[in-house]
């Protein structure tokens, strides 16, 4: 397995392998190394007749063999691109015996194709040699693993700068910087914010005040963290990563009220995703980035309604106690966060 700035490496030098799978949570940031590579391949005049793309949702090994197995047009090479080839983390739809013939075929490549695939993992935390994911783990054998992982400030900082000035938008330095240490490290995420401040502020300068105003809050995404850790049964961590959060400065009151509107949020999803609703759909309605949506359907699915129910009780049962009597404000968050872990399915 390699990580990004290697893969930039070989693409600089000219060193392209022949199959890559890129895992990573930041869609926009694979799409965007995908099509480096291709332009590094293929001439412009012969890509129409060598680029072929396929959607890695609805898929079979039949379809990808068959993209790869015609020869390139008047080219050395060809490119097949499979998108969101979730599939490789093991799936329902795609049976043992149909995975087994696209690992055999990432065994062997033919010299004229470059296969290029990416795969969303689950977590920002995961790893693609994580145990869960076996097929990822066995490929690494047979093709190049090219880990995306979180991408360092001062790349993201020039990533955000072209985005602004491709808007004809110009941002001071301080303000760049601020905005970097506030928007979640994901190129899509980037890009949406962007947009957001570009429409908000229209002719003038862009300020702080602009940036905390439209940004969600850095706390947002430290509680969808604790609450991962609640969903997965993990209440060590979960504490862990409060006293983290406290040792930084953050207030537990108001983390208690972060806490308690995450729950609600997933409370609200899980009722519409139950009545059928996609999660394209929920991102429109409440008007939400789809990567968020996305990641907060998956959490609420890890739940049950009556768990959520009783996940909100006990934190307005804790908000009480804190209130009403003399307490430890740091034990009754410690036990509001094993007493969510214990909450039973319903």
């Amino acid at each position: 397995m390699i990580k990004l700035n290697e893969l930039e490496r070989e693409i600089k030098s000219n060193n392209i392998k022949n199959s890559y799978i890129l895992a990573g949570t930041d869609e926009a940031l694979m799409k965007e190394t995908i099509e480096n590579i291709s332009q590094k391949v293929l001439s412009d005049d012969l890509k129409d007749f060598n680029y072929i793309k396929l959607d890695g949702v609805n898929i079979t090994s039949e379809t990808i063999i068959n993209a790869c197995e015609t020869l390139p047009f008047m080219s050395d090479k060809k490119v097949v691109i499979i998108y969101r080839a979730n599939f490789l983390k093991g799936s329902k739809d795609f049976p043992e015996s149909e995975l087994k013939k696209v690992i055999e075929y990432f065994k062997n490549t033919p010299s004229y194709l470059v296969l290029l695939t990416y795969v969303l993992l689950d977590d920002k935390r995961d790893k693609p040699n994580n145990k869960k994911y076996k097929t990822l783990i066995a490929l690494d054998k047979s093709t190049t693993l090219v880990h995306i992982d979180k991408q360092k400030e001062d790349r993201l900082s020039k990533e955000a700068l072209d985005i602004f000035a491709s808007h004809n938008k110009e941002i001071g330095k301080v303000e760049l910087k601020y905005f970097i240490t506030k928007v979640e490290k994901n190129l899509d995420i980037i890009k949406s914010e962007i947009e957001k401040l570009v429409n908000y502020t229209l002719d003038r300068a862009i300020t702080k005040n602009d940036i905390d105003q439209l940004l969600p809050s850095e706390g947002d995404d430290d509680v969808f963290d604790l609450i991962d850790f609640i969903s997965e049964k993990k209440p060590e961590k979960a504490i862990m990563l409060m006293n983290e959060l406290i040792f930084k400065g953050e207030n537990l009151n108001r983390l208690l009220s972060l806490i308690e509107g995450q729950f609600r949020k997933l409370y609200e999803i899980r009722l519409k995703t139950q009545k059928g609703l996609s999660s394209q759909v929920l991102a429109t309605e409440m008007r939400m980035h789809p990567f968020v949506m996305e990641k907060l359907v998956k959490q609420s699915n890890r739940f049950t309604v009556g768990q959520l129910e009783e996940c909100m009780k006990l934190c307005i049962m804790t908000e009480k106690r804190i209130k009403s009597v003399s307490t430890n404000i740091l034990t009754e968050m410690e036990f509001l966060l094993i007493s969510t872990v214990r909450t039973t399915k319903k």
